[in-house]
């Protein structure tokens, strides 16, 4: 029979040790003046069957494990693309530390020929979001909900190199392997942590929460 207190307990466990392993990865002191550290999450499971598609019960349980791995961060910025799952996602990391999601591009606005809303083509947020982070004062921590055909796009936006067939992008490497969401990890459980350092990119971390 499954011990449920077992597994809760191997699961917090586990959690405070990712936690403080993330919390490692950060620059400090000198070194965190000249640099932005920005994490990325994708959204997690969603309802297709909802016009909207936002998170189900699954995706909010992640959304709420997120707040857990990233309580020993200090966030200072927190953006979402304009899609209502990607907002969710990373709503109660923000909120339990004082911070409000700024979603991009805004809803409402109009960008390539789209009104934005909760439902318009994710890969829209991928020039909005770019400048935003590329504009962001050194020594800040910032936390990013994205979509699949988002996020390679914007680490290719803030310097990330595209790998090629000469030099694939393999594990350990400073790159992107494509563009849009044809390579992406089918997973939602995946975390990366980019830190920029005088605007280039310095290292780039794939995690798993």
């Amino acid at each position: 029979m499954l011990n449920v207190k077992r597994v809760a307990l191997v699961c917090a466990i586990a959690l405070t040790a990712l936690a403080q392993g993330v919390a490692g990865q950060i620059p400090t002191g000198s070194d965190a003046s000249n640099t932005i550290t920005i994490f990325f999450v994708r959204h997690g499971e969603a309802d297709p069957s909802d016009d909207r598609i936002p998170l189900d019960s699954r995706g909010f349980e992640r959304a709420f494990r997120l707040v857990r791995v990233l309580e020993r961060v200090q966030l200072t910025h927190a953006f979402s693309s304009h899609t209502l799952r990607s907002r969710q996602a990373v709503r109660p990391a923000a909120e339990s530390q004082g911070l409000v999601v700024i979603p991009l591009p805004p809803l409402g606005s109009e960008l390539g020929g789209y009104l934005i809303n909760d439902v318009s083509p994710s890969n829209l947020a991928i020039v909005p979001l770019t400048d935003a982070l590329r504009t962001l004062p050194p020594g800040s921590t910032a936390l990013v909900g994205v979509n699949s055909d988002n996020l390679f796009g914007i680490l290719n936006g803030l310097g990330v190199p595209l790998g090629t067939d000469n030099e694939p992008c393999e594990l350990g490497r400073v790159c992107v392997p494509c563009l849009d969401n044809s390579c992406f990890p089918p997973e939602f459980d995946n975390l990366w942590l980019l830190v920029l350092s005088d605007g280039r990119p310095r290292t780039l971390q794939w995690l798993k929460y």
